[in-house]
């Protein structure tokens, strides 16, 4: 009797039951804040991942002064061409590879080292000291990303480092320019700024 009674129902009253119950797990806060933070996602991290990998097939304004034939906008595989099997791949992909492998498998295996033997000191001795060890281990869980990052920031920022340089006497050099030769002024900290620059000037061009 009661499937014969449902079945009765007409359709528009389904439909708003099904609509109410919709506008009620719509309106949960917890559903709300879900699709806002859906959204932010969709909108910070696929939308900028996707123009970014768009950038890699296609030729941009840039690119028609180094290929003639180019159009912009129309796919292409030349900057993976350009990045993998060029003169640049070694400097600028090959060789940071080989240098970031390198580190993480030195890294990797000091830290094993090190955490190890602390951690079998801690637990296995009664050496002094344990328990603040036990407490600083805990510290680098509870930092926040951005605090470790800013620090290796500082620590590898070149104008900060080069400050020091300053302390050592700059010598005098003779540069040709188109105009002629110039005395200048260089130091360790201008020849470091100027190497960046030329190996920015290499990528961009």
């Amino acid at each position: 009797m009661a499937e014969i009674a449902i079945s009765q129902v007409p359709f528009t009253q389904k439909l708003q039951a099904r609509l109410r119950r919709f506008w009620r797990w719509l309106s949960n806060p917890k559903v709300v804040l879900s699709l806002i933070m859906l959204f932010l996602m969709f909108y910070m991290v696929v939308v900028p991942l996707y123009r970014m990998v768009a950038t890699t097939v296609t030729y941009q304004q840039k690119d028609v002064f180094r290929v003639p034939t180019a159009e912009v906008g129309k796919l292409t595989l030349f900057h993976y061409q350009r990045m993998i099997l060029s003169k640049f791949s070694k400097p600028y992909l090959y060789d940071p590879l080989l240098h970031s492998i390198t580190i993480s498998i030195g890294a990797t295996v000091l830290a094993l080292g090190i955490g190890g033997s602390l951690a079998w000191m801690c637990i296995r001795t009664d050496m002094t000291g344990r328990t603040t060890i036990n407490q600083l281990a805990v510290l680098p869980y509870i930092m926040p990303g951005w605090t470790m990052a800013a620090a290796w920031s500082d620590l590898a920022d070149l104008e900060d480092r080069l400050a020091a340089v300053h302390a050592v006497r700059p010598t005098e050099n003779f540069v040709p320019l188109a105009g002629g030769v110039k005395r200048i002024i260089i130091s360790p900290k201008v020849i470091t700024l100027l190497v960046i620059r030329k190996l920015h000037w290499c990528i961009e061009y």
